[in-house]
């Protein structure tokens, strides 16, 4: 049978483990923002979408804050296990005697807005929003506009070879040896 301090000492391995956790899935939030936050501008930018720079600004900021929600709903998750692991710590200590083990009571907490906004205190919690304004700012300012259309005319002979494709976006052999002019294609 484990003793107190050895029941404490599980009980903080654990606590870690959560924290550990749920550490990686707010990271795991914030990188998958950063590619949907990339795909959608590479997207704006090479395929021409339609819609101002602006809107994409806009609708970035909303994504981000949406998406920020999800990652302080973790982050306040590993806030009430690394609160529950400082009241085993200090139980180790002999400051207090251990009232444990409580992670399913510490963790199970309903997750409230008040915890959301503890959480959206923390200035290292801004990391992501800061990220994508950043870059979105840079983009907006110094980036060239978008295509407006990815079915524009092309504007040299070179492009006009290039512009017609053939099923499933594949070029049909015809098509290829319009692109080498010069060279003769041994079926010729």
């Amino acid at each position: 049978m484990l003793l107190n301090g050895d029941l404490a000492l599980e009980e903080l391995k654990l606590l870690q483990e959560v924290i550990g956790r749920h550490e990686n899935h707010a990271m795991r939030v914030k990188g998958l923002l950063f590619v949907i936050i990339a795909g959608l501008t590479a997207a704006t930018y090479a395929e021409g979408m339609r819609g101002s720079r602006g809107w994409m600004f806009a609708g970035a900021i909303v994504l981000t804050l949406l998406f920020m929600v999800w990652e302080l709903y973790h982050r306040a998750i590993s806030q009430q296990a690394i609160t529950r692991a400082g009241a085993v710590e200090s139980q180790l200590r002999g400051e207090a005697d251990y009232d444990g083990p409580k992670i399913g009571h510490s963790v199970s907490n309903k997750i409230e807005l008040q915890h959301l906004i503890a959480e959206a205190r923390r200035p290292w919690n801004w990391s992501s929003l800061v990220v994508v304004l950043s870059s979105l700012a840079f983009l907006f300012w110094f980036a060239p506009p978008p295509k407006e259309t990815s079915a524009q005319k092309p504007s040299n002979a070179t492009a006009a070879r290039q512009a017609p494709v053939g099923v499933l976006g594949c070029p049909t052999f015809q098509e290829i040896k319009g692109f080498f002019p010069g060279r003769r294609i041994l079926s010729d």
